[in-house]
């Protein structure tokens, strides 16, 4: 319910409507009950959008709740207390015990903008993970199985009436093909409108639930046959196999003061057509004398039973079929004290009972036996509040028991009930006394515990008692519907002695017996991709799909996440299982993406076939549910074809004249799933990279025949390029089936082609300009500008030019290479200009330096003049390393494999350069030792490790020689590294690390400065 205004004025005002008169009763007649009938259509329609949308504002919330129509009953014969032993308080959950409830998950409702009352009134539907709670003024959702909340604000519904005010409650109806989760919502009475509405929300899948996708029915006083100036309250709702139940009260407003009670409704709507979503009949039943509160019984599948107090020791059983007459039946009862406004002083002299009043609160139907349960107010041997079972039998309709639970010291009221699959009854109930604060506990009746709250366990203590003596007015209890032996239900309690509405905490429990609550994971895909949707027999494709574990136990480490192709959505082992992967333990309500890259099956049927994940496909994991473990992707099988394709194409050289002989070879690759036929392909010369048959055909072989995926042998051969060919730039190329005999998937993919210069000159290469800083120190960098330039008649390819750093100013092999840079092919008369900074080897000793450039320094172009392709700078004033560092480089070097003295030196060990001069550099370190290590990690990280190991092997042998040395007067020793030529060693990465030692070598001295990098490899 809520608060800031009243619902309804003056409903404390109106008693009188409990001495309405009424027609006598017989104690035990059955009475046939007349069921009206009425259309409803959609109300209106919610979009995960729109829940950040607000609509018109709600009502105020009001300071104080309606009372719902809390009028004592008659009085009734009065009658002995009923023979029940004293119920014990709850117990604290420390731990489990024989007979209490074991509570497997307890959680505190809270969230972001939360509005919350002392009179809490909370209710939950859950759906399997996916919880909507609600509570007097707000609700939310979770999707995790109650572990968060997120708010679902009542107010982002469109208004009506008086706007959102304040009862509520929600419902799950589990029956197959008609789920939905049912949410109701009381707006206040309006003046203008002079009625008030009860709005069903229905969420008919649990992805609306979740996202907040719905549509509602609204129902008013005048589709139950009341007129003008009449309102609905105090709803309450269960399920059958077949309807969606619901009972309210119904008032009369007379003035803003004054209401009188008018009536209880209760009415029903199928749940095929709720689901549905459309146009809606409902039918019903209601009582406008002599009625009070009704209370459904949860729990019955066919008959839907309700329960009202006549007097204060008669009650009346109402039955209603799925199929059937309506009737109902007297049932005296052992008598009971109305209570209205009832006293239970909590530790701080609070009392949570001032609004509490004696109507039906809890209703069960299980194992053959329907009962009630209200609270009733202090008489003899009753000296507190207390709560009266009724227990009935379902066969007979005869009462089988009255049942009290009450304690001497405390007071038991607020109960709710429901039973489990087996048919027990699990149930929730408010305790307070004078030395604690008002909480709530739960309790089992089953036949370990046969008793009525006989072993209860608190869930929700309080730490203070509600300011405003306001507590109530009703909690739910509902089975759990993954663990169906076990109970989810509400509770609250204040967080705080200040007792404030924003203290009063709202909960969410769920309870059973300890091997009703095992937890169990739930393994469910909830995506599944691949890389492509159109399969190809025999390509490989990736596939990638999340796991979600769904359960409330975590899952294991065992098992497999099997890929399969179907030729149907059901995915089962029997498909064609394309690959595995081996699960890893995930945590309750945690996801995993998994993926594989598979191959299409050569027989794959074309047409639409599925992609299919099996999540835990061998079956070794103990699942909540087994049925949701797979996911299916539409996809496309591809008829199988061939696919011809150059997949090498190479030519040398590739600078040449008109009418020169050039080698070329081609390798022919069928990337199709069919094998291709012999057919004939050519080389080509082209102006552009796209090698077509309009292009110069040079020369043409024969193709064999490829199987599909296979390779054809390589085929090398030479062409004459023709004297009418363009000058410059242009492209030799292959071209697979060039006359197009050979049906493919693809034209488009059947050529490859490489750069080349064709030319009717000579170029010829040289370093036109270069200059440097004027002073340079080892170690230190020194920037260089080089010009390259053709001075030649022909056009230069691309090629490489050297700076290196010499005493002299004849550049040579002999000096220090600095490092080499790529110059772009240039045509005669034209030139290219780099400016970059270089190190200066902290090797070099003399005063005095020159840069050089070198074009061609790779001498891999034929030119005019091979004399021509150095110069030197003016002269540099060169500072040596003196410092106190110890350091290793490479003594960079035309044709060895250190092309820098600080970049990685490269060596390949069967083409080579396979040998690197190297420097030690140590100038304060004179008379001491330097050992190199090899080692897989760079400087500072150096580890002992295999390749430390096989260096120390090697060390002053041929292949790693002067690798232990002593440092002479020079400061600088000369080891080198020379690796032999070995096939088959994949590409790694050294670091040559030093260490070093004293003179005598008896002391170790600490480990170099720096490390120099290798790249080797076959």
């Amino acid at each position: 319910m809520n608060p800031n205004r009243s619902l309804l004025p003056g409903l404390a005002l109106c008693s009188l409507a409990w001495l309405a008169p009424s027609r006598a009763l017989s104690a035990q007649e059955i009475q046939v009950h007349e069921v009206h009938h009425g259309v409803v259509p959609v109300g209106g329609v919610m979009t995960a959008d729109d829940l950040t949308k607000p609509f018109l504002p709600a009502a105020p919330q009001p300071k104080v709740e309606p009372k719902h129509g809390d009028a004592p009953h008659p009085q009734g014969p009065l009658t002995a207390p009923v023979n029940s032993p004293e119920t014990p308080a709850p117990v604290d959950a420390v731990g489990p015990t024989v007979l209490a409830p074991v509570i497997r998950r307890n959680a505190s409702v809270t969230f972001t903008s939360q509005s919350r009352s002392t009179v809490s009134e909370p209710t939950v539907a859950q759906w399997n993970n996916t919880l909507l709670y609600t509570h007097n003024w707000d609700a939310a959702v979770s999707t995790n199985g109650g572990t968060s909340w997120t708010r679902r604000d009542p107010r982002s519904f469109s208004s009506i009436d008086g706007g959102f005010c304040c009862d509520q409650w929600t419902v799950y109806a589990p029956e197959s093909g008609k789920e939905i989760c049912a949410w109701l919502l009381q707006y206040v009475y309006s003046t203008s409108t002079q009625k008030n509405t009860q709005r069903v929300v229905i969420y008919n899948t649990e992805d609306r639930m979740r996202s907040g996708t719905s549509y509602w029915y609204d129902f008013n006083p005048g589709m139950f046959g009341f007129t003008a100036t009449h309102w609905l309250d105090f709803p309450h709702m269960i399920t059958t196999a077949n309807y969606l139940y619901m009972t309210t009260n119904v008032f009369k407003y007379v003035n803003s003061s004054t209401s009188t009670y008018a009536g209880s409704v209760c009415w029903r709507v199928s749940l095929a057509q709720l689901k549905a979503g459309g146009t809606v009949n409902y039918s019903y039943y209601k009582r406008t004398s002599g009625g009070a509160t009704w209370r459904l019984a949860e729990g019955s599948r066919t008959t839907t039973y309700w329960w009202q107090l006549e007097n204060t020791s008669t009650g009346r059983l109402y039955s209603w079929p799925d199929s059937g007459s309506l009737t109902s039946k007297t049932i005296g009862v052992s008598s009971f004290t109305y209570i209205s406004g009832g006293v239970c002083l909590d530790k701080s002299g609070r009392n949570y009972l001032g609004r509490a009043s004696t109507r039906p609160l809890a209703g069960w139907v299980g194992k053959g036996v329907i009962g009630f349960g209200w609270t009733c107010g202090p008489r003899t041997s009753r000296p507190m509040a207390y709560t009266r079972f009724v227990r009935i039998s379902q066969s007979t309709l005869n009462k089988l028991s009255d049942n009290d639970v009450w304690n001497s010291s405390g007071c038991w009221t607020y109960p709710a009930t429901a039973i489990n699959s087996r048919g027990d009854v699990g149930g929730v109930i408010s305790y307070g006394q004078s030395d604690r604060y008002p909480g709530v506990a739960c309790w089992i009746s089953d036949p370990t515990d046969t008793g009525l709250v006989a072993n209860s366990v608190y869930f929700a203590s309080g730490q203070g008692g509600p300011s405003r003596n306001a507590w109530g007015d009703y909690m739910s209890v509902a089975r759990h519907p993954k663990y169906p032996n076990s109970w989810i239900a509400t509770g609250m309690a204040m967080n705080s002695v200040t007792g404030a509405d924003t203290n009063q905490i709202p909960r969410y429990v769920w309870f059973g017996r300890s091997a009703d609550v095992a937890v169990r994971p739930d393994l469910t895909p909830t995506t599944l991709t691949s890389s492509t949707t159109s399969l190809n027999p025999l390509y490989s494709i990736s596939v990638s799909s999340t796991v979600l574990n769904d359960g409330e136990g975590s899952s294991a480490s065992s098992g497999t996440v099997g890929f399969y192709l179907s030729t149907n959505s059901t995915i089962s082992t029997g498909d064609t299982l394309l690959g595995s992967v081996s699960l890893v333990a995930q945590s309750a309500h945690a996801s995993r993406t998994y993926s594989r890259t598979v191959t299409v099956p050569a027989n794959a049927t074309p047409g639409t076939c599925y992609l299919g994940v099996y999540v835990d496909n061998t079956f070794v994991q103990t699942e909540e549910k087994e049925t949701n473990n797979t996911r299916a992707l539409a996809v496309t099988c591809r008829t199988p074809i061939a696919d011809l394709q150059v997949s090498a194409f190479q030519a040398s050289p590739t600078t040449f004249r008109r009418g020169a002989t050039v080698a070329v070879q081609a390798i022919v690759r069928n990337a199709g799933n069919l094998a291709s036929p012999t057919c004939t392909s050519g080389f080509y010369l082209s102006t552009d990279s796209v090698i077509t048959t309009s292009d110069a055909l040079l020369r043409s072989w024969t193709t064999p025949a490829i199987a599909a995926l296979s390779s054809a042998p390589t085929y090398s051969s030479s062409v004459v390029i023709p004297v009418t060919s363009p000058i410059g730039t242009c492209y030799l190329g292959a071209y697979a089936d060039r006359t197009n005999v050979v049906t493919e998937s693809s034209n488009s993919n059947n050529y490859r082609s490489q750069q080349v210069v064709c030319q009717d000159g000579t170029p010829d290469l040289t370093i036109s300009g270069i200059a440097a800083a004027t002073t340079g120190t080892g170690g230190g960098t020194i920037s260089v500008k080089i010009t390259t330039a053709n001075i030649g008649t022909g056009i230069a390819p691309t090629s490489t030019t050297g700076v290196l750093l010499s005493t002299n100013t004849a550049i040579s092999t002999a000096d220090d290479l600095l490092g080499v840079y790529s110059v772009a092919s240039l045509n005669p008369s034209t030139s290219s200009t780099r400016t970059a900074s270089y190190t200066l080897p902290r090797c070099y000793t003399s005063s005095t330096a020159y840069l050089g450039g070198w074009a061609d320094v790779s001498g891999t172009i034929t030119e005019l003049s091979e004399s021509n392709n150095t110069r030197a700078s003016s002269a540099v004033v060169f500072t040596p390393y003196s410092g106190s560092g110890r350091y290793v480089e490479w003594d960079g070097a035309i044709g060895t494999a250190a092309l820098s003295p600080y970049g990685a030196a490269n060596f390949t060990l069967v083409a080579g350069p396979r040998t690197a001069g190297m420097c030690v550099v140590a100038p304060r370190n004179i008379g001491d030792w330097h050992l190199l290590l090899w080692s897989g990690n760079p400087y500072p990280n150096l580890t002992i490790d295999a390749l430390t190991n096989l260096g120390l092997g090697l060390v002053n042998g041929p292949i790693c020689p002067g690798y232990l040395s002593r440092i002479p007067t020079s400061g600088r020793t000369f080891p080198a590294t020379k690796l032999p030529a070995v096939k088959g060693i994949g590409l790694l990465r050294l670091y040559v690390h030093s260490a070093w030692f004293d003179g005598a070598f008896t002391t170790f001295k600490g480990f170099g400065s720096n490390s120099a990098a290798a790249s080797v490899g076959s």
